[in-house]
Formats: structure tokens, C-alpha cells, sequence
């Protein structure tokens, strides 16, 4: 079974930094958070990705950064981890938003298969997003 840990702002800057470095392979300081919370997917006491969010009004949360660990990334556990995010959101949230850049497909393609819906794109750094709407209730 897969549960959802939440982290309040204060308590993610402990593992801010590690979590996007073993996601990613990089570093980001967690000084560079502008979150208002946290997400931990975790399978038997084993955390298996991480979701960190802003709420961009009291019904509309915003997916900010997140990440799949090994034994995770490039799995179907991938999958599951991600919908415990979204019923974990479902139960608090009227929509969840986010911004997947173009050429991460699977990320896309997840996104697309729980009802996520294009909104729009934009270009930063010479990157193209894509934003993503999900209404849940």
C-alpha cells in the first residue's frame, strides 16, 4: 500500500535538497523553494517520489517539482506513486495545475491519463511547457 506524507515548508527544507539530487542528479538549494508544502509518496517505509506544491487559491493547487526515486523511476510503481498524489489531492483540492515541459513524455503521458487537459504553453530558459489543468471535483 502506498501512503502520502505531507511536509509543512519548514520541515521539507531537511530533505529539499537530497530529494531533488537523488531524483535528478542536481543540485537545488532548498533556499530555492517557493512551495507552501510537500509530498512524499512511501511503500513500506520506503519513500518513492516527491511532489512539492503551492496552493494558488483554496480550492487550486499547483505541482510545482517533483520527482520519482530509483527503484521507482522507469517503473510501474512511477504510476502508482503518482496517483496516490492525485487521490491524496482529490480529497482536498477542486483542481491541481502543473507544468511539464514538452519533451518529457512520460511525465505527459501520466498527466494525460488521469484527466489532466492542456491549457496553454510557455518558454523559459529555451524550453517549451506545456500547462496542464485537472478539475477533481
Amino acid at each position: 500500500m502506498i501512503t502520502v506524507e505531507y511536509f509543512d515548508k519548514k520541515a521539507w527544507e531537511l530533505y529539499s535538497e537530497n530529494a531533488h539530487k537523488i531524483a535528478f542528479q542536481e543540485r537545488k538549494p532548498a533556499s530555492n523553494d517557493r512551495i507552501d508544502f510537500a509530498l512524499m509518496a512511501i511503500k513500506e517505509g520506503t519513500p518513492m517520489g516527491y511532489m512539492t506544491c503551492r496552493e494558488l487559491e483554496a480550492d487550486t493547487l499547483y505541482w510545482q517539482f517533483g520527482g520519482a526515486f530509483p527503484g521507482t523511476k522507469g517503473t510501474t510503481w512511477s504510476w502508482w506513486a503518482y496517483l496516490a498524489f492525485v487521490d491524496w489531492c482529490r480529497e482536498k483540492y477542486k483542481r491541481v495545475t502543473t507544468i511539464i515541459e514538452n519533451t518529457n513524455l512520460p511525465m505527459l503521458k501520466m498527466a494525460m491519463k488521469v484527466g489532466f487537459r492542456i491549457n496553454g504553453t510557455r518558454f523559459y530558459a529555451g524550453s517549451i511547457l506545456v500547462e496542464l489543468v485537472l478539475e477533481l471535483k
